[in-house]
């Protein structure tokens, strides 16, 4: 059927267009704004353009009528049921007009990664250097178990011979208490030894005196009878 009115003859057509000079100048401004329009924008409008304005031109042109508006109102219509019946395939263009990548996409992609690469250069970095921080204290640590493990053979050595010096003190100490009760039974002894001299020598002092004065009294007797 569109075959038959493309063949329709140009004075038809002059005709269609001298009959509805509005409506031709608002598909003319329509046109216009689509093709100067962004490109993701002409990607989602062909498909309106295609079901809804292009009909409605071929019939505006090669079909000239007295009442245009129950044309539009028809082709409205149709443009609903063909939307309705080819909605999801709307959807999937949308999403692929939306998912095509632009012209700085590339760009804005090796941005982030070089952006991503000098991040990962200053994680390495610093991974590195906290590796090397750990290796140094763990071998510092390392040195300081040796260390204290050291101090505790010298420590352990140290409380053996203190124990040991402990041991002999406490012998040392129950041979100077025996030395000492010793010491004081022999100062008991002498004391009663001394006691003792001191009357033998009081006795002894009492017995010459005795003796000097018997001895005295004999003298005197003898020089007597010798008178």
């Amino acid at each position: 059927m569109l075959i038959m009115h493309v063949h329709t003859s140009l004075s038809d057509v002059f005709y269609s267009l001298h009959q509805y000079p509005h409506t031709i100048h608002s598909l003319g401004s329509f046109l216009h704004f689509v093709a100067f329009s962004s490109r993701g924008r002409i990607a989602l409008l062909l498909p309106l353009f295609s079901f809804v304005c292009l009909p409605l031109l071929v019939a505006l042109i090669f079909h000239p009528m007295s009442d245009p508006w129950s044309q539009v109102a028809t082709r409205l219509a149709q443009r609903d049921h063909l939307e309705k019946h080819d909605s999801e395939f709307y959807s999937y263009f949308a999403q692929l007009a939306r998912l095509r990548p632009s012209k700085s996409e590339p760009e804005r992609l090796e941005k982030e990664n070089r952006q991503l690469r000098d991040e990962n250069d200053s994680l390495v970095s610093r991974l590195n250097k906290k590796t090397l921080q750990m290796e140094l204290a763990e071998a510092h640590a390392r040195e300081q178990a040796k260390a204290i493990e050291t101090h505790k053979s010298r420590l352990a050595r140290l409380q053996q011979k203190i124990d040991q010096l402990t041991l002999e003190i406490q012998e040392k100490n129950h041979s100077i208490q025996i030395l000492t009760d010793e010491n004081l039974v022999t100062q008991i002894q002498q004391n009663v030894m001394k006691g003792e001299l001191d009357k033998l020598k009081a006795e002894n002092d009492r017995l010459l005196h005795k003796v000097l004065e018997k001895k005295g009294a004999e003298a005197e007797a003898m020089n007597s009878e010798l008178k």
